[in-house]
């Protein structure tokens, strides 16, 4: 598929599967992936805060490397509620999840 040709949306899921298939090599993205995620904001979703926290965790793993090698203290782990409070703060998700769960927020909708 060409990527000139990808639409806004085809062009995220694009950048969100090749994040799942990079992370989850790694393990580290299935560890903060659970059924009760996937419950409360539907799967796709979920998969992004999954990644979001991931990526977030490496940096974070990365920081106290060399944290620890120069004698620093260490930053805390990250916690996926921390995500979650961010994304919401930034409109990427809705103040609270819809009745029916899939927590739709209309951002897709014109484009």
């Amino acid at each position: 598929m060409d990527k000139a040709r990808l639409t806004p949306a085809e062009g995220r899921l694009a950048k969100l599967r090749y994040r799942f298939v990079t992370l989850s090599e790694s393990q580290s993205m299935k560890y903060f992936f659970d059924k009760a995620l996937a419950e409360r904001y539907g799967y796709g979703v979920a998969v992004f805060i999954a990644a979001e926290t991931s990526d977030l965790q490496l940096s974070i793993d990365r920081a106290n490397a060399r944290r620890e090698r120069d004698g620093r203290t260490l930053l805390e782990d990250v916690l996926v509620e921390e995500v979650i409070y961010v994304m919401r703060k930034r409109g990427m998700l809705p103040a609270q999840p819809s009745e029916d769960g899939s927590n739709v927020t209309g951002a897709d909708a014109a484009g």
